[in-house]
């Protein structure tokens, strides 16, 4: 299969982990994206890709610090995490109201 026909087609996430596992990519809990981008490498360069599963964030792990210019490494959906990236959003765009949903993302 080339990668314009994987592109092209539509693939359930458990059809996508069953393919991952038969030609060797280690599948582990990652999500269906992450699994796409493992196959798409593999096909364009035919080499297994090496790199691990995420694994989950342990409790009682330390919390990233919550800083504007630094990469998050293991979230914490509380309330102080809520209110840190709304007010980084209230800064860069005053005046813009709530919105159904606003949370979904974060917590996929």
């Amino acid at each position: 299969m080339s990668v314009k026909e994987f592109d092209a087609g539509y693939f359930y996430a458990a059809e996508l982990k069953r393919f991952a596992r038969e030609i060797g990519i280690s599948v582990g809990n990652r999500r269906k994206f992450e699994v796409e981008d493992l196959i798409r490498s593999f096909l364009e360069t035919g080499v297994v890709p090496t790199s691990q599963p995420t694994l989950p964030r342990n409790k009682g792990e330390e919390r990233d610090r919550l800083v504007l210019d630094e990469q998050v490494r293991n979230y914490v959906d509380d309330k102080e995490t809520k209110e840190f990236l709304l007010d980084a959003v209230r800064s860069s765009s005053p005046g813009i109201k709530k919105k159904s949903g606003q949370w979904y993302w974060l917590n996929d």
